[in-house]
């Protein structure tokens, strides 16, 4: 048997035969000379616990093999990487360019490395450091400064060269997938020569996905999400190598599916999507931002059928809030925008009320690409992804690079409603819905606009069927809620002054029929209180743009109608004061759809009541 085992460059003798790998990315030096261009990078397979090579894929392992020559002077070990057979080294034939490594014969002492124990990687002539390189167009090793390619590790895999048997020990099926809540056996492993004693290890992503016994290999499932690999190894014994087994086994939710978009009309506030550079096979998909990054990197998946599969935690999943044309994108923290200069940069906030840098359009092209481009200043404001960077990444700009498609995540894409931190919410639901734990709903009854009392009837609480097109007031804990869609014959309740998007003209502006109909909002007062309340969102209670899925309140009043009313009172008051106002007078600047905006922001904004045009 043959094995490659990790060592120690201090424990390496003349005469040894290594693999060199870069053990960040998992590819190993090629030891072929092409004149004087850069060893080639080929990927290979190592053991979980990275110890061994298990598998050199489509390469020969004498490809890869280098003869090892140690000397010492002055106390310092030097180390020379022969191709076996040849006169050809490992050699820095121009110490001044990053691609001046190559593998050929010698004139001098270009042949001789040391070891930086610093970056852990063969340091040449000229004092710089042997590096793995990796682009979409090449995979390479090159000589750079201390201060490039930090993150690249060389390891040594020594050739071990062994007359014992191989063990033979192996899973029956090295790779099972799993639905969550699923019955599982354990796999079973193969043990023609009756090794014994057999340790069983596993390692899981995230943690707690599955246990295993230590002593007999039994595999339990937590029914979590994520990729368990259970690994059995046996001693050597006189007759037997070492034995090494591994399985992998990926636990799925077969509800967290994201399916390619081809209609940017389906799209709607409150659901999921990933954004890849491709629709098939391997793709890269944008994950999470890191650090103080102005960009999102990217990391390798496969798309089956249209369909990504449980996508791992790093993946950005974003959650679509505003509406058509002005769409945000929140990762569950921040959210997502384009620079206001020439840069390429993704920008993030957690603050972007009026900001147009975070709203963007998304549409659809023939190939099924998709386009989101910003619609705030600065000519950079699509996102595209740029394969040419390391590591590759999405990001802001004006044209070129790569396209992008989007994924949505499958299945009902509104079960779920957000109380915010005042305990309070408004919701409207087209379909029937199971009301969740710990919220309870009520109906606007009656508004008395002289001394600004609401009549609120809470009668909705947790496990009653809320019928379709019913707009409510819901209180709770602050938290997001997951709540079951139904079927149900019973209609809106009649009287209701709360409204939904079934109250909608054909601009998108609230609708109620009337006289003097004046329109609310659940919102803060203004001055440091930050009152809540229901609030116009326009002069003079006029019409607003309706953003799905809140409800608004409207209310047709014969006379003068307070700006605010509003919801002071215990969990059991049905009866609410409001206050009321007849002039706003802070300056605090809103847009159409009534959110707060702020100095920079342009077109028709709303000052103490009145509509103003900024330019």
């Amino acid at each position: 048997t043959v094995e490659y085992v990790e060592t120690d460059i201090a424990n390496l003798s003349t005469g040894d035969v290594v693999v060199i790998v870069d053990k960040t990315s998992k590819y190993a030096m090629k030891n072929a000379e092409i004149k004087t261009k850069q060893p080639t990078g080929v990927a290979i397979t190592l053991t979980t616990d990275n110890k061994k090579i298990s598998d050199f894929g489509t390469n020969s392992a004498s490809d890869l093999e280098w003869v090892v020559t140690v000397t010492e002077i002055d106390e310092k070990k030097n180390y020379t990487f022969n191709v076996s057979g040849t006169k050809k080294y490992l050699k820095i034939h121009n110490s001044g360019d990053s691609k001046g490594i190559s593998v050929g014969t010698i004139t001098g002492s270009e042949n001789i490395f040391t070891w930086s124990a610093t970056y852990n990687r063969l340091q040449g002539k000229g004092d710089k450091l042997v590096s793995f390189y990796s682009s979409t167009s090449t995979n390479d090793w090159r000589y750079y400064a201390s201060s490039n390619k930090n993150s690249t590790v060389t390891a040594f895999y020594k050739k071990i060269t062994s007359d014992k048997k191989p063990a033979g020990i192996a899973y029956e099926k090295t790779s099972y997938t799993v639905n969550v809540g699923e019955s599982f056996t354990t796999p079973k492993l193969n043990n023609p020569n009756k090794l014994t004693p057999i340790s069983y290890s596993i390692d899981c992503a995230p943690k707690g996905v599955a246990t295993i016994d230590e002593k007999n290999g039994e595999v339990t499932l937590a029914g979590i999400e994520g990729t368990a690999i259970v690994t059995a190894k046996t001693d050597p014994t006189d007759t037997y190598a070492a034995g090494f087994a591994t399985c992998t086994i990926k636990v799925i939710d077969p509800t967290n599916v994201y399916e390619l978009v081809t209609d940017a009309s389906v799209l709607k506030a409150g659901d999921k999507i990933i954004i890849t550079n491709g629709k098939s096979g391997e793709v890269y998909a944008m994950i999470k931002r890191e650090k103080t990054n102005t960009y999102c990197n990217s990391t390798k998946i496969t798309i089956t059928d249209n369909k990504i599969s449980s996508p791992s935690s790093d993946i950005a999943c974003l959650t679509l809030g505003g509406t058509a044309k002005a769409w945000t994108l929140n990762d569950g923290t921040i959210y997502y925008g384009s620079g206001t200069s020439s840069s390429n940069d993704i920008i993030f906030s957690s603050d972007i009320e009026g900001d147009l840098n975070y709203t963007a359009s998304i549409t659809i092209e023939s190939e099924n690409n998709c386009v989101i481009k910003y619609n705030g200043g600065g000519s950079k404001k699509t996102i595209r992804f740029n394969s040419s960077t390391t590591p590759k990444r999405f990001s802001c700009y004006e044209s070129g690079l790569a396209d992008i498609y989007i994924f949505r995540k499958a299945g009902d894409f509104s079960n779920t409603l957000t109380i915010g931190d005042d305990k309070f919410a408004t919701f409207y639901s087209a379909d029937a819905y199971i009301m969740p734990e710990g919220v309870t709903g009520g109906t606007i009854t009656a508004a008395d606009t002289q001394s600004g009392k609401l009549t609120i009837n809470y009668t909705y609480t947790a496990g009653t069927t809320v019928p379709a097109k019913t707009a409510l007031l819901l209180k709770g804990e602050p938290k997001t809620y997951n709540y079951a869609k139904t079927t149900s014959s019973a209609t809106a309740p009649a009287g209701n002054l709360l409204h939904g998007a079934d109250a909608v003209d054909a601009q998108g502006k609230t609708f109620v029929d009337g006289t003097n109909v004046k329109y609310y909002i659940l919102s803060h007062s203004t001055d440091a209180t930050k009152k809540l309340g229901f609030y116009w969102a326009a002069a003079d209670g006029a019409a607003i743009s309706y953003q799905e899925p809140y409800a608004f309140l409207a209310i047709d009043a014969a006379g003068s109608a307070p700006i605010m009313l509003s919801i002071d009172g215990d969990d059991d008051t049905t009866a609410i004061n409001g206050i009321t106002n007849d002039t706003i007078t802070d300056n605090t600047m809103y847009n159409l759809a009534g959110q707060r905006v702020n100095a920079n922001a342009k077109g028709i904004i709303i000052i103490n009541g009145k509509k103003v045009i900024k330019r």
